[in-house]
C-alpha cells in the first residue's frame, strides 16, 4: 500500500490541475469517438501474449508470465483478446448483467463509444474491499479484446491516469505469431497423435484433433489445454481452478508430474448441454506453473482417451526463456 501511496503522490501532482468534479465518482469523461494518433503509437508497448499495444501509465512494466502491466506487483492492468468472438454479443451480455447488478451513475457507469474504428464499451464499477474496476471492451464481429484494472477507491485520482492509458489501446495482428510464442514456456510432443494447436488466447494453448474449432459442440469430442502462469505452489494454484463453475472436482490428490511436485484432479460437468469429464494436473518448476487439462465431451470415450491424455502430459518439458 505504501507503494501505491507514493505512486498516487506523483500522479496527483501531474493531474491536479485537470481534475473535474463529477456528479458521481463512477462517471467517466469519454468522448464518443477516439482515434489513437500515429505519433502516440511510437510511445506504445506491446503487452506480451497479445497483439495489443498501449501507452503505459508512469511506472508500469510488463508483468512476468501474464498478459498484464504492473506497478511493483501492487497494481495490474490486464489485457485479453479472443478471435471468433462477436463484440456486439459480448457487449449485449455485459450490459444486461450491469443493469441487473448496478444503479447507473450511482455505483456503476458504462458508455458505448468508438475506439480506433471498433465498437467499444467502457465500464467503471464499485467492487468489494473498497475497490473500483475500470474496463474497456472493444472489437468487431470476429474479434473481441478487453483491458481491465482494479484500483483502491482510497486513491480516486488513479482512475483518471489509468483510464487515460487504457484508452490508448490498439491492436496490430501482424504480431500474432510473436504473441503466441511469448507464453510458450513449455514444449509438448504430439507426434504419433492427430492433435494440433487449434487456438491461443490469454496464456492458454488449446489442442484438438486436426486443429478443429475448440468451441464445445457436436463436432468436438475432446481437447487438451495448457495454461502458463507465474509460479506458485501446486495446491495454491489448484484452488483457483477447482472453483470453475463449469466443472466440479470429485477426486484430488498430490502427484509427481514429470519429476515436479504437482496436483491432479478429476472433474465433470456440463458444457453446451453436453455432459463432459476432465482430467487436470498443475505443476511447476519454481519459475513457471503449468495447468494442463484434458476435456472429453463424449463421456463414452472417456476410458479410451484418458490414458492418451496422461501419456501426452508426460511429454511436456519446461523451456528456458
Amino acid at each position: 500500500m505504501k507503494q501505491i501511496k507514493s505512486l498516487f503522490i506523483v500522479w496527483t501532482g501531474c493531474i491536479f490541475t485537470s481534475c473535474v468534479k463529477q456528479s458521481s465518482p463512477y462517471v467517466l469523461d469519454i468522448p464518443d469517438k477516439i482515434e489513437t494518433a500515429k505519433a502516440d503509437r511510437y510511445q506504445s508497448v506491446r503487452v506480451k501474449g497479445t497483439c495489443l499495444f498501449v501507452i503505459p501509465p508512469q511506472g508500469f512494466v510488463q508483468a512476468e508470465k501474464q498478459n498484464a502491466l504492473t506497478y511493483n506487483e501492487t497494481l495490474y492492468i490486464y489485457f485479453s483478446e479472443a478471435e471468433k468472438q462477436n463484440v456486439n454479443h459480448t457487449i449485449d451480455v455485459v450490459l444486461e448483467r450491469l443493469r441487473q447488478l448496478y444503479t447507473y451513475e450511482k455505483d456503476g457507469y458504462w458508455k458505448i463509444f468508438e475506439l480506433n474504428g471498433y465498437k467499444a464499451l467502457a465500464t467503471h464499477l464499485k467492487c468489494e474491499n473498497e475497490e473500483a474496476e475500470l474496463s474497456v471492451i472493444f472489437g468487431n464481429q470476429f474479434y473481441s479484446a478487453q483491458v481491465e484494472c482494479r484500483y483502491p477507491l482510497a486513491y480516486p485520482s488513479l482512475q483518471e491516469i489509468l483510464l487515460k492509458s487504457m484508452l490508448t489501446v490498439y491492436v496490430d495482428t501482424v504480431f500474432k505469431e510473436l504473441a503466441i510464442d511469448d507464453m510458450a514456456y513449455y514444449t509438448i510432443d504430439l507426434s504419433g497423435t492427430d492433435f494440433k494447436l487449434a487456438y491461443y488466447s490469454n496464456n492458454t494453448y488449446i489442442y484438438t484433433i486436426n486443429g478443429i474449432d475448440p468451441t464445445p459442440g457436436p463436432h468436438l469430442d475432446f481437447s487438451i489445454s495448457v495454461t502458463t502462469m507465474p509460479y506458485d505452489s501446486p495446491p495454491e494454484k489448484m484452488v483457483k481452478y477447482i472453483k470453475d463453475k463449469t466443472f466440479y472436482s470429485y477426486k484430488i490428490q498430490k502427484k509427481i508430474v514429470n519429476d515436479y511436485s504437482g496436483v491432479e484432479f478429476y472433474s465433470e460437468g456440463s458444457v453446451s448441454g453436453k455432459t463432459a469429464k476432465a482430467y487436470s494436473v498443475i505443476f511447476g518448476n519454481g519459475m513457471t506453473s503449468l495447468y494442463v487439462c484434458g476435456r472429453i465431451y463424449n463421456p463414452e470415450r472417456y476410458n479410451e482417451f484418458l490414458p492418451e491424455f496422461k501419456r501426452i502430459i508426460q511429454t511436456i518439458r519446461f523451456k528456458n526463456k
